[in-house]
Order: structure tokens, then sequence, then C-alpha cells
């Protein structure tokens, strides 16, 4: 009996061994080799688990250096000048035409004087110990060096200075208004100016009804402040010599 069970040990020993052995002989080529990333898989399953990284914001502005300013450029490189730019500025200057009325001051001579004459048809104005200086069409201050030169050319003045006034830069403002009178006329007096500069309108203004005397001969301008004052209507500009009138309502 002893033998027997020594037996069925054995047996059982030799098929566990015999057992295991296969398993292990069997299961060596189901082993996972050990991971290692490969880094050329590419596609849209791989990339859908890379994150994403935003690009690069691109500065497309451009530093613009100040004029004047010397810019360092390398060997080959393009350069390109940079210049701001040009402002014209329009200068209107007033010219004397004939008819006009002109205030002549004298100085710097025994004799000073001043003199109030009109530029006749020619362009000209008579003068104290000269026949005439042609005036027409120049500034005032072309019109000073012109008489100044006149009187030291012909020798009656070796030195001279001379004041040259135009006395139609003006405009007139009447009627129902806080301050009538004459006033000069500045470069960009437009109507709403003009009746600012006399200190606006009384209580009785018909702002509906401003009229413009321009010119002999000419036909009156009417204008509705109402509308000039709410931009409906452009603000004129005032010439020289200008009577402006503000009328009278009757109605309160």
């Amino acid at each position: 009996m002893r033998v027997r069970n020594a037996n069925v040990f054995l047996a059982l020993a030799a098929v566990s061994l015999f057992v295991s052995g296969c398993m292990s002989g069997s299961t060596r080529h189901l082993r996972l080799a050990p991971y290692s990333p490969n880094t050329h898989r590419s596609g849209a399953w791989l990339a859908s688990l890379r994150p994403s990284e935003p690009e690069p914001a691109v500065d497309h502005s451009v530093e613009v250096p100040p004029v004047g300013v010397e810019v360092a450029v390398e060997p080959g490189a393009v350069a390109e000048l940079v210049t701001e730019p040009e402002v014209i500025v329009v200068e209107t200057r007033r010219l004397i035409k004939n008819g006009d009325r002109l205030n002549i001051a004298l100085l710097g001579i025994p004799d000073a004087q001043k003199i109030e004459d009109t530029v006749d048809g020619d362009g000209e104005i008579s003068l104290p110990h000269i026949e005439s200086v042609r005036i027409g069409g120049l500034t005032t201050s072309e019109a000073e060096s012109r008489i100044e030169k006149a009187y030291i050319d012909g020798e009656i003045y070796p030195s001279i200075n001379v004041i040259v006034v135009s006395l139609d830069d003006e405009f007139f403002i009447q009627g129902e208004i806080r301050r009538p009178g004459r006033f000069a006329l500045t470069g960009g007096m437009t109507l709403m100016k003009a009746i600012a500069t006399a200190s606006g309108y009384t209580e009785f203004a018909k702002k509906t009804k401003v009229q413009i005397n321009r010119g002999q001969g000419q036909e009156p301008l009417f204008f509705n402040m109402k509308r000039i004052e709410a931009g409906k209507d452009k603000d004129p500009l005032i010439e020289r010599g200008d009577s402006i009138k503000v009328h009278r309502r009757w109605w309160w």
C-alpha cells in the first residue's frame, strides 16, 4: 500500500513538472517587448492625441523711424526712405485794387503826416512831393516798400518809414444787435462770428431774416440764422465792406 502511494505521488510530481515546463515554454513567445515610443508614427489618430500648440503671433506693425533719423541697413538690404506727408500751407494775401481806401502814414521824416486817399483806376495813389506811385495788385507790405523806395530814389528823404492800412478791411453791422458799428475783418469771419463780435442779438431781433448788403448794385442777401445755428444751412463768409442788418420782429 505504501509503495502504491509512493508511485502515485511520483507520478503526480512528474506530471506537474511536465505541465509547468510546457507552460513556461509555450508562453515565452507571448511576453510583451519593453515599451519603446514610436516617434515616426503619424496620422489623424496620433495627431488627436497630441495637444495643439498655438501658432506664434506675427507682428505686422512696422516701426517708422522719425524723419531726419539715420537708419542702419545691412549690406545687400534695400533701404526704404520714410518721409512724412508734406503739408502745404496756402497763404491768402489781400491785394490792393482800384477803388480801395488806404490810410498811409509817412514816419521818420520832419514833416511826418498821415494821408487818407483812394487808389485810382490806374492802380496809383498820389503822395506829397512825388507825382504818383503804382501800388495796385500789391500787398500792403509791398506797397510800403515801393513808396519808401520812391522817396529815397527821388532823393526826397534819405530814410523814411511807411505804413499802409486798408480802410476797407472791415465790416458794418446794424439793427437789432447789442453793439452795432464798424468792426475789423479778420480771416475766416462768418456771419455767426460777426454777430457774436457785435455782442449778439437784442431781444427784438428777427433771427429768420438777417440781411447782408454787398457792393453797389448787388441784390441784398438774406439768411435764416436759426437754420444756420442748427447746422441746416451754411454759415456764409463775410467779405470786406459788407454791411449786415438784423431786422426787428413785430411779434412777441
